[in-house]
């Protein structure tokens, strides 16, 4: 065993008592305390331990405040973002936009914006996640389409949005053999009334997504998209007019 138990009781215990900055602290010593040899192992231990407690964590979610999840979720994004679990971040990302989507009515400055939703949607495109590429890029033409825009404006956008949700759908089609993956939910995940999402990818046809996004102009850094939907630009020149 890598970890001690004493500094994983000691991480758990701060988690149970929302204690995020300290948790986060133990949980960058138990990754980095070791050598080099070391470290993969203690990764891997790590990333399974936090897969465990956040399944327990999303269970009690209804429990608690919004502001309360939403500190809970940020903080288990940051850690699956040190133990480099892209599938996980992404999961407790899209959690975290279903929940503000779901109360920013009732407090409009926990609203998702067009450039969040891009950049989930470019997010999944890059690690591999198609289909879930292709549901955020419909959230994006949903919320375009009811916003009340010229129609070149919308055009421009609706074209853009569309070209990048067909290019996903391309990648799944490639990737599963024709048959697009779904997303499954989990009945131990139940957030604000909707199941949780576990991702899933079938790797029956390997593709190289970085050349691919280059090649339709999409330009992916470090995992998130650099660029941003051209939606904040349209939307200032339709001030202007």
């Amino acid at each position: 065993m890598v970890i001690l138990e004493s500094d994983i009781c000691s991480f758990l215990s701060h988690v149970q008592a929302k204690r995020y900055e300290a948790a986060y602290e133990k949980l960058q010593f138990m990754l980095y305390a070791h050598d080099a040899n070391m470290c993969c192992s203690a990764r891997r231990q790590l990333t399974d331990l936090l897969k465990s407690a956040a399944m327990e964590l999303l269970k009690c979610m209804k429990i608690y405040s919004v502001e309360e999840n939403l500190l809970l979720l940020k903080f288990l994004k940051s850690c699956f973002q040190s133990t480099f679990d892209a599938e996980s971040r992404l999961v407790i990302i899209y959690e975290e936009l279903l929940l503000r989507d779901s109360v920013c009515v009732d407090k409009r400055y926990l609203g998702v914006t067009d450039d969040e939703w891009m950049c989930f949607a470019r997010d999944c495109l890059q690690h591999g996640f198609y289909h879930n590429a292709a549901k955020a890029y419909d959230m994006i033409i949903s919320r375009v389409r009811s916003l009340k825009l010229a129609q070149d404006t919308m055009k421009v956008i609706l074209e853009e949005v569309t070209k990048e949700k067909q290019f996903a759908l391309q990648l799944a089609d490639r990737t599963s053999g024709g048959i697009l993956l779904k997303e499954r939910k989990d009945p131990k995940c139940n957030l604000c009334g909707k199941g949780g999402y576990i991702f899933s990818r079938c790797y029956k046809k390997k593709t190289n997504p970085s050349k691919e996004n280059q090649s339709k102009g999409v330009e992916v850094k470090d995992g998130v998209s650099s660029s941003k939907c051209k939606y904040k630009k349209d939307k200032s020149k339709e001030r202007k007019r």
